[in-house]
């Protein structure tokens, strides 16, 4: 859960929402391997939200790069 809301926060920080796997994988290393505080992090926001599935609910689009979904798609 904690990783897929570490996807979500490094594609709202991109523009458009949007960015490709080779992006995804950069942020993902620095905040994993910065030290506790990032995982400590994600899992507090995490319990907030037990049952998120960005994969599963389609909050992520696109096959050649990660993009997150406009509320107004359907």
């Amino acid at each position: 859960m904690s990783f897929q809301l570490s996807i979500l926060k490094i594609l709202a920080g991109q523009p458009g929402g949007r960015a490709s796997l080779e992006i995804v994988k950069q942020h993902l290393a620095i905040f994993y391997t910065s030290g506790p505080e990032w995982p400590a992090r994600m899992k507090r926001i995490a319990s907030r939200e037990p049952n998120l599935d960005i994969f599963g609910q389609r909050r992520i689009l696109d096959h050649h790069c990660a993009r997150t979904k406009d509320p107004r798609e359907a």
